[in-house]
């Protein structure tokens, strides 16, 4: 894989030993999928921020790469985690703490404390054709299909990696070939409801496999069963990948929200 000079000395660790670490991630996802180069992102998305998922040994590890002085270098929010602030849920309190702990040592590194899977409704709204490095499976089916930008299903580890060196391989959904429908469904069902959409998606999901690739609510609430089954989908007259080039200059003209910055202290 091609490194620019820059990320050469990012691996060799002339910018510190977390991103070293962080880059070293990278480029061992571009090797396995056979990338040509890194390119930069826009904006990163750490998921799978759950006590059950990191455990006490995943939350000491990061929290250690907090520690060590990691920065993430482009703006990187955080999904949800196990904790609802509005509410006791009698959770054990050793469960409480230690998820507390894992959202502060990402929040030590400079990520937004948005815990929510949806960043797009606090302003981080991609534009058409930006690569971004987010995880959470339905937003990453959200950004390719609604808003055009360009996305693999990252990991946790390696949207944070991302978010610390500011870059993610050029492979999958990043090419043009690979962000091309090749299924076409014609739904002439009356969808009434979120029922009928899920219906819908699992019947499809179910029938292409992973051969696959209105109004910002609907299409949120549409787009929950396709990504349960891998698929990135093309709704006609809503998807940026299947409009016509006046269409898409016509989107690019509408204005976005400002990033709406987190609450929490970094």
């Amino acid at each position: 894989m091609k490194l620019t000079d820059e990320e050469k000395r990012m691996l060799d660790g002339a910018s510190g030993q977390p991103v070293k670490m962080a880059m070293d991630i990278v480029v061992a996802i571009g090797e396995i999928y056979g990338a040509e180069k890194l390119i930069p992102i826009k904006t990163a998305h750490i998921a799978g921020l759950s006590l059950k998922s990191h455990g006490i040994a995943g939350m000491e590890w990061v929290e250690d790469i907090a520690k060590s002085g990691a920065k993430v270098c482009v703006p990187t929010t955080l999904n949800v985690i196990g904790v609802d602030r509005s509410r006791d849920l009698k959770m054990p309190p050793d469960w409480s703490t230690n998820q507390l702990r894992i959202e502060k040592a990402y929040e030590c590194m400079g990520c937004y404390g948005s815990s929510t899977c949806v960043p797009y409704y606090m302003g981080f709204i991609p534009k058409f054709g930006e690569s971004i490095a987010w995880a959470e499976s339905s937003a990453v089916v959200f950004t390719n299909s609604v808003l055009g930008a360009r996305d693999n299903r990252e990991g946790g580890p390696t949207a944070m990696a991302s978010g610390l060196t500011g870059r993610t391989p050029l492979y999958g959904l990043h090419l043009d070939e690979n962000r091309k429908g090749d299924v076409l469904y014609k739904v002439t069902a009356d969808l009434r409801d979120i029922a009928d959409y899920g219906g819908l998606g699992a019947y499809v999901g179910k029938r292409v496999g992973t051969r696959s690739r209105s109004s910002v609510a609907s299409l949120i609430l549409r787009r929950k069963p396709w990504c349960t089954w891998g698929l990135r989908w093309h709704p006609r007259a809503a998807s940026p990948c299947s409009m016509s080039p006046a269409s898409l200059r016509k989107r690019r003209r509408l204005k976005r929200p400002s990033a709406v910055r987190s609450t929490t202290p970094l």
